[in-house]
């Protein structure tokens, strides 16, 4: 799974700090690793810059192998928040996305019994 990091004009992240959000990502989704081919994160400020409340968004993109992209965000007052909120979602949909596909391979079939 590889993971990649996107930012707008307005986030400044250095290459310490997209690592350390690669690494957290790939650490957060080891379940799903085999499974992803990409997570594409994708930070933006809301307010270009301006302090606001929940200005930053994180959206997130998984890949799965052989499957449609499904995406996730969350909008947080901080990257660290907003990035935490859109992992938690994303691992969410990932896990019942993947335990329904298990539960419909393993369902008897008049085919197959």
């Amino acid at each position: 799974m590889k993971v990649l990091v996107h930012t707008d004009r307005n986030i400044h992240a250095d290459a310490s700090e997209v690592r350390r959000i690669e690494d957290d990502l790939t650490n957060a989704l080891e379940r799903f690793t085999e499974d992803l081919t990409r997570v594409e994160v994708h930070l933006s400020d809301e307010s270009a810059g301006t302090s606001t409340d929940e200005d930053i968004a994180c959206l997130l993109e998984a890949r799965p192998a052989g499957r449609d992209p499904v995406t996730v965000s969350h909008q947080a007052a901080t990257l660290a928040e907003s990035l935490a909120g859109a992992t938690r979602k994303l691992k969410a949909l990932l896990t019942h996305t993947f335990d329904r596909l298990a539960e419909k391979d393993e369902r008897d079939t008049i085919r197959r019994h």
